[in-house]
């Protein structure tokens, strides 16, 4: 799926949030959904890994920084599309249900889970450990 966001014509610009490999919240969340941390931090490793592959290939500007905070919101946005889910103990982030979220005059949830979004980029450091 990623794949072909990446190649699609619409998007002008993909940003994506990881949890630090070496944040202290990885442990935590490695033990809620009943991995090792070890193999917790290599399937966000191997996320950073595809994702700079899918940046080489891509016309889009793709940016990735690492947030260090409790994994709690599980948010993906295309323009004015959103699909939200929360990162509960004992189940994967991945199936966990999603929510579709788009603007509406008396939505609010649209605007505040893009403002969860925007703070947890901008309070994100650039990913360095190349």
């Amino acid at each position: 799926m990623t794949r072909s966001i990446a190649s699609a014509g619409t998007i002008s610009q993909i940003r994506v949030l990881y949890l630090h490999p070496a944040s202290q919240h990885a442990a935590p969340r490695a033990n809620q959904v009943g991995e090792s941390i070890d193999s917790f931090v290599k399937a966000i490793e191997l996320g950073i890994v595809k994702l700079r592959e899918l940046q080489e290939q891509s016309q889009h500007s793709i940016s990735l920084k690492l947030y260090d905070a409790k994994p709690t919101w599980r948010i993906i946005r295309f323009d004015d599309t959103m699909f939200v889910s929360t990162y509960v103990p004992g189940k994967e982030g991945q199936s966990s249900q999603m929510l579709k979220l788009v603007p509406h005059d008396d939505g609010v949830l649209f605007a505040a889970f893009s403002l969860v979004f925007e703070e947890m980029y901008l309070s994100a450091i650039e990913d360095e450990r190349r």
